[in-house]
């Protein structure tokens, strides 16, 4: 274990404890909304639990933020094959009850992972967020924006926000100011182009072949332009196939390949004389960003541009149109199909563009790149909104049902969850985005009707148990009605794809029901049931507003659905 104290503690500061055990990535994204965190409440003390491997090549960054940093090294814990279990259980406890000296009023989980919530529930705090375990050992989790993270982010392809700005929502950022809402980079001097075409699994990166054909465009095209390679020992094999391609023979002056040779605090450097990064989905794109460097990601595989995204304005993340994209780490793939519908070409153009200093909107995408390379790829553009969250705008004009859906879930959670109000333009929609609008009406009937079922046997079970002398049968066959209630639902789910967000998230709210009696739980879950139904009103009115705007509103299809009564 290893600590970091940069500071000393007032009395009467209040303690902020976070948890983030998860990749490099992630802790970049962690420190930007700690960073955040700590310029709106100066006098809050943070401290940081998290992995030594992933703390130690940052950690001249993230003592400039947290004020103490609990490394846990899992070599010293029992990585090592000889050690017993007792001397594992020795070690984990005096980690854990060396942070436990600390008078910490709130603990944030800010890791969905089975290994964090044992952890978290392990730390001693006033009060506890995020995934962690209650006195049953069984997960619970208290607080609306991380239940979201559980239902929407991990179950669904929809979510709509930046992570960043998810972690804001949970450790209760106010959105009045962002220090990464910056519109304008100082570009005068810097020449260097930063690649890091590697990813951490074979799903999210592309043959290096296709890196050796952008780096050559880009060198060939722009002037004084230098390329950076950059990656970490493991991948240096892949630079030098990248690099090895006869192609790019004549540039090698004006190529640097740093893989393996600089540690992250060295290549900070590197960013600040930087114009531009292109990369795959990775901490690099993060790490970037923060040093305000304008980025261009190309996702591919398991990546989930809307979540991921480097966060910071003007950037670019070009997404494929493929069916499939994108996946799930267990889902098997031999083909890579989604690797085929971005050309080197489009990241060149836009390399070049953007290297140049020119705006890339929609006009530009239609003036400039010939369609060919544009017809399967979503091009993505970050933008901050009014409310300082980030948004990606799709400036390739090919909207479709998952774009649709994530605009109708922005107004729904941020209206819902956050008492704020979003304005978003929607985009004509085709015939069959029209088809699936009118089919997740027909599921939100349904679904609606379902929760005025459960709130009926739920005011049931309440007036039961306030009677002088209940009837336990009575109450034992409602709750069996309930639980076929929530049976009914998930198979509602998998016939209509888009009511998986609102789904998953009643369903998990109903599974971290707060109430230590049968009434209150039951009071409890009769609220869950009267606020999904409200949720499924403005998710209705914004659908039936699409249709009714747009040219197919007199066909059969919507005009035989049953008006919705709520």
């Amino acid at each position: 274990m290893r600590t970091i104290d940069s500071m000393t503690r007032p009395k009467t500061e209040k303690t902020m404890c976070i948890v983030q055990i998860s990749r490099l990535g992630d802790l970049i994204q962690t420190l930007m909304a700690a960073e955040e965190l700590k310029f709106q409440n100066p006098k809050v003390r943070l401290i940081l639990v998290t992995r030594r491997k992933f703390s130690d090549p940052i950690k001249f960054l993230l003592s400039k933020t947290f004020d103490k940093i609990y490394a846990l090294d899992t070599n010293e814990i029992g990585i090592k094959t000889d050690w017993s279990l007792s001397s594992v259980k020795e070690k984990t406890h005096d980690f854990i009850s060396e942070i436990n000296k600390e008078v910490i009023n709130v603990c944030i989980n800010l890791t969905f992972s089975k290994s964090s919530s044992f952890l978290t529930s392990l730390i001693s705090a006033t009060h506890t967020m995020g995934l962690t375990r209650n006195r049953m050992g069984q997960l619970a989790i208290h607080d609306e924006w991380s239940q979201y993270v559980y239902s929407s982010v991990m179950g669904s392809v929809l979510n709509p926000f930046n992570l960043v700005d998810i972690f804001k929502k949970i450790l209760g950022v106010n959105a009045s100011s962002n220090a990464y809402n910056l519109h304008e980079r100082t570009l005068g001097g810097k020449n260097r182009i930063i690649i890091h075409p590697f990813a951490s699994q074979k799903k999210k990166k592309w043959h290096p072949k296709k890196w050796s054909e952008i780096i050559y465009q880009i060198l060939k095209n722009v002037e004084g332009s230098q390329v950076v390679l950059v990656g970490n020992e493991q991948e240096k094999h892949d630079a030098v196939s990248i690099l090895n391609e006869k192609i790019l023979d004549i540039y090698k002056e004006r190529i640097f390949n740093y893989c393996g040779e600089k540690s992250l605090a060295e290549l900070s450097f590197e960013f600040k004389n930087s114009r531009l990064f292109i990369g795959h989905d990775s901490l690099v794109g993060n790490l970037a960003s923060y040093f305000k460097v304008q980025t261009i990601t190309i996702s591919l595989g398991i990546v989930r541009p809307h979540e991921t995204t480097p966060y910071g304005n003007g950037n670019i993340n070009l997404a494929p149109k493929t069916s499939c994209f994108p996946c799930y780490p267990e889902d098997p793939c031999a083909l890579y199909p989604c690797h085929t519908d971005i050309p080197h070409q489009l990241v060149s153009i836009l390399a070049e563009s953007m290297y140049q200093g020119k705006e890339i909107n929609s006009k530009f995408i239609q003036d400039n790149i010939n369609q060919l390379h544009t017809h399967k790829v979503d091009i993505y553009f970050s933008e901050f909104n009014k409310n300082n969250e980030l948004r990606l705008h799709n400036i390739n004009h090919k909207n479709d049902s998952n774009n649709l859906f994530r605009d109708y879930y922005t107004i729904l959670w941020n209206y819902c969850l956050n008492e704020v109000e979003e304005s978003i333009a929607f985009s004509a929609i085709d015939k069959p985005m029209f088809t699936e609008l009118c089919s997740t009406l027909d599921g939100l009937q349904r679904y609606f009707d379902l929760n005025e079922f459960g709130k009926k046997f739920s005011s049931y079970i309440i007036e039961e148990v306030k009677k002088s002398i209940p009837n336990l049968t009575k109450i034992k066959d409602w709750g069996l009605k309930l639980a076929e209630i929530d049976e009914l639902a998930i198979i509602l789910k998998q016939n209509y794809k888009f009511l998986g967000p609102l789904i998953n998230f009643s369903h998990i709210k109903k599974g971290n029901l707060p109430g230590e009696s049968l009434i209150s739980i039951a009071e409890n879950s009769l609220f869950i049931y009267i606020q999904t139904n409200q949720q499924i009103s403005v998710l209705h009115e914004l659908i039936e507003k699409t249709i009714n705007n747009s040219h197919f509103k007199n066909e059969p299809t919507f005009k035989n659905i049953v008006p919705s009564e709520q």
